[in-house]
Parts: structure tokens; C-alpha cells; sequence
């Protein structure tokens, strides 16, 4: 419910793709990744093989981008 690691990894690409996008038609614009961030709605449904959580409720994802 509070997101994690593998949602991070999915909204940094979005957001990142989103400011490039911007950027070509808009130069000297102020807006951050986290402007963008703040503002989208991502549901993702990903299998992960051994996943790390921060508790016993997996409420949030641990596990490094670099194991997906």
C-alpha cells in the first residue's frame, strides 16, 4: 500500500519521460520529477521473485531494482 522500490522504479521512468517530453516543447520550465510525481495515479501488477518487504504486513516493497 505504500508503494516501494518497483513503483519508484515505474514513476521515475514516467516522470522522467514526461519532463523530456516538456522539455522540447517548453524550455526554462521550473517543474521537478517530484511535481510530476505528486500528480499520477500508477497501479502496477509485477511478479518478483524473492521479495524483501520493510515488515511482516508487505506494505512496502525493499527489494533493489537491481534484482527485478
Amino acid at each position: 500500500t505504500s508503494g516501494g522500490t518497483h513503483v519508484n522504479y515505474i514513476t521515475d521512468q514516467i516522470a522522467e519521460s514526461l519532463l523530456n517530453a516538456l522539455n522540447k516543447r517548453r524550455k526554462g520550465h521550473t517543474l521537478k520529477a517530484n511535481h510530476v510525481k505528486n500528480h499520477i495515479f500508477v497501479l502496477i501488477n509485477c511478479l518478483i521473485d524473492n521479495p524483501a518487504f520493510t515488515s511482516q504486513t508487505k506494505e512496502q516493497l525493499t527489494t533493489k531494482t537491481s534484482h527485478f
